[in-house]
């Protein structure tokens, strides 16, 4: 009797004249297979098309699939033979979207077609895209699937990979329009048109678009006692090459406000070193300016503390959340200016370092404490301040603003922070606080050697000096030594009296502060005879009353080549203090209102 067969094993088929009704189908579903295998022979140079023909039973077992199944690690006897079903290979989360699909489709007479994951002999994941078609009975009961899976692994991953990037920058810019630091971007141009500014402009009244529109110039909103001093240090400074600087000046509000700013400024330069674009940090520093200014009026200093800035970089963190209270902060992101502390982005990112691990031991239990309670009480945003150690193991003081982001049922999912080296903020506080004391000082009843002496003690709590000494200027133009802290007794010896004629005395009497190197005085001075002191930088500050050199204040570092910009401006405004100070119970005790001892 004629009959037609299948061998699995070898996928053909011989053709008889009598073939029995149930193997009809058969033969038009292998008819197809092959045919469209052929096709996509025809067209997939690269052979990553598989063609299946699928029973329509439980997990999909296969009638026939052509030789490069190989690709991904199977032979087709597996199948064939039934000790793999398709539904075997189909990634477990997949599974349950596909059988629904397949409903649908199968529904409304539609070619089934859909993206999903198998896996590999190898146990790898690779993405598929699937097109196949119905072979119905004459009852409308699905008998075959016929069709082909395409690799499209790499165009999947490159679509993860951009979903990735466009998720990092939405939650880059989620921080930044968050965060009090407005960014700009301007082309170089002397009325600094904008090409960029943050969303969190607001704050100041405006909108992005009134500054990229070229509506709004970045210099119409700089207050106009300020205009031309900021045009001429940002001219000065590109000039020299400064790739980046900070300013602090005043802004108008679009409500005609006035307002502080501390503006970091990133300058990019052309091949032939001419500035082109510049980057900028904005934030208000308004009630911090307003503070300073009310001290210098209680003081009655005669210096603008504007030179005592601190330059503000900020650090952009995204950490793993955990309601563990000795959590470290895993992190999953961080920008690459945190190399300003030493550390690179993927020593955080492949998890070698945690973030715990780089804040100062005495503060972490404070900083997870914090934290810890923030989280409990639902808060979605917070500060802080605490130190963090860089990789040289210097100690940073940072000013932190975290924000939690929770899932739909409150629960944290990540941190978001904003880092902000505060330490010369701290520094500078600092100075400020030691000319208050010494302006305190020498307005108390103090006799004159005990407030010297507190003045001295005071000097030294500016952490830079390590040494500090005055002398008074005798009646033949010599200097005597009265008071010093920290000097070695063969420098006090060589300096205890300095002659009229000698290199200190002359260079001193030409009434300006000398900051130089101690070994520049050392090698013009006679009157040192040790040069193995171990100070570096050096400065000598005259003291006057009424314009006339009564005293001269040193001050040296046996840690710095040189000394500090605020530091040098507070040396200044103490020695002005001592001036009036002095000259003022000279002319008590010419007077005869105090004694001479």
């Amino acid at each position: 009797m004629d009959t037609k067969y299948f061998k699995r094993s070898q996928y053909y088929y011989q053709k008889y004249r009598d073939v029995p009704p149930e193997n009809i189908a058969y033969e038009s579903a292998l008819d197809d297979i092959f045919e469209i295998q052929s096709v996509v022979e025809s067209f997939d140079k690269d052979n990553n098309s598989v063609v299946f023909l699928w029973k329509s039973e439980d997990g999909w077992p296969v009638e026939y699939v052509s030789n490069n199944i190989e690709k991904f690690g199977y032979s087709p006897d597996e199948f064939i033979t039934g000790k793999l079903k398709y539904e075997d290979i189909i990634h477990p989360d997949d599974l349950k979207d596909i059988k629904n699909k397949l409903d649908y489709t199968f529904n409304n007479n539609n070619t089934f077609s859909k993206e999903y994951r198998i896996i590999t002999k190898l146990s790898e994941v690779k993405w598929v895209n699937e097109t196949s078609y119905f072979h119905s009975d004459e009852n409308h009961n699905i008998t075959f699937y016929k069709g082909v899976i395409t690799d499209i692994t790499g165009q999947k991953n490159k679509e993860v990979a951009l979903n990735n990037s466009l998720e990092l920058r939405n939650i880059l810019q989620k921080v930044i329009d968050n965060s009090p630091f407005i960014v700009f971007l301007w082309k170089f141009d002397r009325n600094w048109p904008a090409v960029y500014v943050s969303n969190n402009v607001s704050q100041l009244g405006y909108a992005p678009q009134d500054f990229t529109s070229g509506h709004v110039k970045h210099d119409s909103i700089i207050h106009t006692d300020d205009l031309e001093r900021v045009r001429f240090e940002f001219s000065k400074l590109c000039r020299v090459g400064f790739t980046d600087f900070t300013q602090e000046y005043r802004i108008l509000t679009k409500q005609g406000k006035i307002r502080w700013v501390n503006e970091e400024v990133i300058v990019q330069y052309n091949d032939k070193s001419s500035p082109v674009s510049y980057q900028s940090i904005m934030f208000d520093i308004t009630d911090r300016k307003n503070k300073e200014v009310a001290l210098q009026h209680s003081l009655k200093e005669k210096k603008n503390f504007e030179n005592i800035i601190n330059q503000s970089p900020v650090v952009v963190f995204q950490w793993k959340a955990s309601d563990n209270l000795d959590e470290l902060w895993p992190v999953e992101y961080v920008s690459d200016n945190v190399s300003q502390f030493g550390y690179s982005p993927n020593e955080f990112v492949k998890g070698e370092i945690q973030y715990g691990d780089i804040i100062y031991s005495e503060d972490l239990d404070q900083v997870q404490l914090n934290l810890h309670e923030q989280r409990k009480k639902g808060y979605s945003e917070f500060s802080q301040e605490y130190r963090i150690i860089t990789r040289k193991g210097y100690i940073r003081w940072v000013d932190e603003r975290t924000i939690i982001h929770r899932n739909d049922d409150g629960e944290p999912e990540s941190y978001q922070g904003i880092i902000l080296d505060n330490s010369k903020h701290r520094y500078a506080e600092k100075i400020i606080n030691v000319q208050h004391k010494i302006g305190s000082l020498l307005n108390s009843d103090y006799d004159t050697d005990e407030a010297i002496d507190k003045v001295l003690d005071h000097i030294l709590e500016i952490n830079t000096i390590d040494c500090v000494c005055i002398h008074f200027v005798d009646e033949s133009g010599g200097l005597d030594l009265i008071n010093h802290k920290g000097l070695s007794l063969s420098l006090v010896h060589d300096i205890s009296h300095i002659n009229s004629n000698s290199f200190i005395t002359k260079i001193l009497m030409t009434g300006n502060p000398i900051y130089k190197d101690y070994s520049e005085i050392f090698f013009n001075s006679k009157s040192i005879s040790n040069s193995k002191q171990g100070e570096r930088a050096l400065a000598i500050i005259p003291v006057k009353f009424k314009g006339e050199i009564i005293a001269a204040l040193s001050v040296s570092s046996h840690t710095h080549d040189n000394l500090p910009q605020e530091v040098r401006i507070a040396i200044e405004n103490i020695a002005d203090l001592l001036g009036g100070f002095i000259g003022r119970i000279t002319i008590e005790i010419e007077l005869g209102e105090l004694p001479l001892d």
